[in-house]
C-alpha cells in the first residue's frame, strides 16, 4: 500500500504451509509498471481451507546495524536503522 492507503499490488500466494512464509515484491503495480521509490506497507489476509479468515501477522526483514548492551531492564537492543529503530530480542521471529 502507498502512503495514502491506495493498493499498489495484490498477490494471491495460494495454499501455503503453516508458519513463516516469504514473498518478494518486484516493485511493480498491478498494471506491471515500476512504482516510485518510496516507503510502502504490506497488508495481508489469510484464510483456512473453508475460506474463513484466520489470524496472520506481516513480518519485516531488516539488517541489524548494531547491538546495544544491556538496557535498564537487562535486555539487549538491536538497532535496525532509521525505518525500524531499536527492537528487543523478544521481537525477533526468525533469523536468516
Amino acid at each position: 500500500m502507498g502512503q495514502g492507503g491506495q493498493v499498489i499490488r495484490r498477490y494471491d500466494l495460494g495454499s501455503v504451509e503453516e508458519g513463516v512464509q516469504s514473498f518478494q515484491w518486484d516493485g511493480k503495480n498491478d498494471q506491471g509498471d515500476v512504482v516510485a521509490s518510496n516507503r510502502y506497507t504490506v497488508q495481508l489476509e489469510a484464510t483456512d481451507a473453508e475460506g474463513e479468515v484466520i489470524e496472520s501477522t506481516a513480518l519485516n526483514y531488516a539488517i541489524v546495524n548494531s547491538v546495544t548492551p544491556n538496557d535498564v531492564n537487562g535486555g539487549v537492543r538491536l538497532d535496525l536503522g532509521a525505518i525500524y529503530g531499536q527492537i528487543s530480542l523478544n521481537d525477533v521471529k526468525q533469523i536468516l
